[in-house]
């Protein structure tokens, strides 16, 4: 167990691994065999080359230029004219991969993030590609040369969606993009993410294709998988004292409690998420710790309180009766206080939200933790469960009603 500060602080690690594939389809193959018939002699080629030809790259690529010329303007005109039947095509063979390799995280994605620009969750939502051949840099912004965009994704199971594991504290999000079948040969070097469709200095991360430029053909296309995993810390409880605000302040005088030490645990997520669909969604909960989140913080306060593990909220009971008893008490309302761009952390105070007041209510059974969340309307401003940040006193306090009381807030950083 690990000493905190008063404050709570939580964050982590921004990683990212990418791979890209170069595949040809069922449709594109027959099309090529029929050219060839068309174009060419078959009985020819399978006298010089021992066997049938079967319309992949490797046979393809053994014709004539002008031959291939006159192929591959039969391919692109079956594109244009028969468009729905090149959408998720059947994979012939997958012509080309590039192993795995990690990705750079740049400061305009943090700093876009932190500002509250996107979700978590559409760190990846588009992928583009270009010809750049410029060093990948922090403080790069977009492709060298924007050439393609795409929001297309290869949906299911194991091509997109979102792995929570609560043991190691790490919560990837995967997308699979496929760009557009080919038009026109070209060659690409470099690809980034964003989660803005439209061409521009939008990036959230940039690399330069590894192995070198990718060389795609007319009806072939490019599909590329990206993860991109945040490393949660500190998942472990951590303990110290807990500075309570308010009036005159804690430990209490009058009160049993000698001071306010305790033990607090990050409970619920509180990011968001990708489905199997590629798109974003809340599968762990409301995305409370993200700037980009609509509302606003509060904190709800209890007699008895049990704390879980990384990813579970507390246990919590004897919640303080309200003007709306169904919902835990509000301590005021705290929000995100200013950014500093580049300093990748950023902090939620309820300084300058109200405190309960010293009339609200008493607390003569004694205070055992309270937990950060947000809140919603429902006939009034009501608390949301469950909460992201989770507090338990090692001894009870009190609130005489002469006294107010208000939550420490918390700080959240990332790094990469």
């Amino acid at each position: 167990m690990k000493t905190k500060q008063e404050k709570p602080h939580v964050g982590g690690k921004l990683s990212g691994a990418y791979s890209v594939q170069r595949f040809e389809s069922v449709r594109l193959r027959r099309i090529r065999r029929e050219g060839l018939r068309r174009h060419g002699d078959p009985s020819a080629w399978r006298n010089i080359h021992g066997g049938t030809f079967t319309g992949g790259a490797a046979h393809f690529l053994t014709l004539s230029p002008v031959t291939r010329a006159l192929i591959e303007r039969d391919i692109v005109a079956d594109i244009r004219e028969r468009p729905h039947e090149w959408e998720h095509p059947e994979v012939a063979e997958v012509v080309e991969e590039r192993p795995v390799t990690p990705n750079l995280v740049l400061d305009q994605g943090l700093n876009n993030w932190f500002t509250g620009a996107y979700f978590f969750g559409n760190f990846n939502r588009y992928c583009a590609i270009g010809t750049g051949t410029g060093t990948p840099a922090v403080t790069d912004t977009g492709l060298g040369a924007e050439v393609h965009r795409t929001g297309s994704m290869l949906s299911g199971a194991g091509n997109c969606g979102t792995t929570l594991n609560t043991t190691t504290g790490t919560l990837t999000l995967k997308r699979t993009h496929d760009f557009a079948v080919q038009t026109a040969n070209e060659n690409f070097t470099e690809l980034i993410w964003s989660h803005v469709s439209s061409a521009g200095a939008n990036a959230n991360s940039r690399v330069l294709i590894s192995g070198g430029t990718v060389t795609a053909l007319i009806g072939q296309q490019l599909r590329v998988v990206h993860e991109v995993t945040l490393t949660c810390s500190p998942t472990a409880r951590q303990s110290g004292t807990i500075g309570i605000g308010g009036t005159p302040g804690w430990p209490h005088p009058s009160g049993s409690a000698t001071d306010t030490t305790g033990e607090w645990q990050w409970g619920a997520v509180g990011f968001s998420s990708v489905d199997t669909s590629g798109d974003q969604t809340t599968a762990y909960g409301s995305p409370i710790l993200e700037p980009a989140h609509g509302e606003g913080f509060m904190a709800g306060w209890y007699t008895g309180m049990t704390l879980q593990s990384f990813g579970t909220a507390a246990t919590r009971s004897g919640r303080f009766a309200t003007t709306y008893p169904n919902y835990a008490t509000p301590i005021g309302i705290g929000g995100w206080q200013t950014y500093t761009p580049g300093s990748f952390t950023r902090t939620v105070s309820f300084a300058g939200g109200s405190a309960v007041p010293p009339a609200a209510w008493s607390s003569t059974d004694g205070i055992r933790g309270f937990e950060i969340g947000t809140y919603y309307w429902d006939s009034g401003i009501a608390f949301r469960s469950p909460g992201v940040l989770c507090v338990r006193f090692n001894q009870l306090q009190t609130k005489p009603n002469t006294d107010a009381l208000r939550a420490p807030g918390f700080t959240l950083s990332l790094s990469r």
